[in-house]
Parts: C-alpha cells; structure tokens; sequence
C-alpha cells in the first residue's frame, strides 16, 4: 500500500491560494484607504472653494469688505477659533480702482493647505 506524502498537491495549491488571496486583499485595502483620503480631501477643497464663493457674495451684497479669517468645524461649519478644523484668511490690497482679495483655506491640524482663490473687484462697491 502507498502512503500519500503529506503535503500532496492540494494542499500545496491551497496554501497558494490563501496567500495569492491574502497579498490581493492586502492590496485592496490599502486601495480603497487611498481612495478614502482623495474623497475626503476632494470634498474638504470643494466645500473650501464653496465657503470662499459665499464669502465673496457677501460682502458683494452687503457693500462691505469680508473679514480678515473664517473659522470652520469639520463639517465646514461657522465655529468660534477655540474649535475650528479649518480657517480661511483673507488679504486685501488696495489698487488704483481695483480691490483685490486673495484667499486661502487651511486645515488647522495639518496646517496643509486646502484651496486658495483671488478675486478683483471695481473699488467702491464696498462703503
């Protein structure tokens, strides 16, 4: 009578298996993880975009000139300093009959940079 070898093909084929499948899981996520920090990053710069468009309208339609910093909570909320994620600043320059506005959205733990925008604008829209 002859003794199988005890790892006979099968299993050797099925411990192959489990490692092409565990190396190919592996990769899957760390895949979808990226893809996790892209969306989020994506929608922090779309709200960030949104947020500096609102401002901008504002003090279009209020006449007046925005204030120098917004503060945001993760959400894109309008927080206080002491709990904002994110802040956007805001410079003005002054010249000749054009106001322009430079704007910059920041995350505040990362302090990585999220969206930056300029605008111009005809003197004297604002009293």
């Amino acid at each position: 009578m002859k003794r199988e070898h005890p790892l006979s093909p099968f299993y050797i084929e099925f411990i192959l298996n489990l490692l092409f499948f565990a190396i190919a899981c592996c990769i899957l996520v760390y895949v979808f993880a990226y893809a996790d920090a892209l969306n989020q990053k994506s929608q922090n710069q779309q709200c960030a975009a949104i947020e500096i468009q609102t401002i901008i309208e504002t003090a279009k339609a209020n006449s007046a000139l925005p204030q120098d910093t917004y503060y945001y909570t993760q959400d894109w909320q309008i927080c206080s300093k002491d709990s904002a994620v994110f802040v956007i600043t805001v410079q003005t320059q002054f010249k000749n009959t054009i106001t322009h506005f430079s704007f910059a959205a920041e995350n505040l733990q990362t302090h990585e940079s999220i969206w930056t925008m300029t605008a111009a604008m005809k003197a004297g829209f604002y009293s």
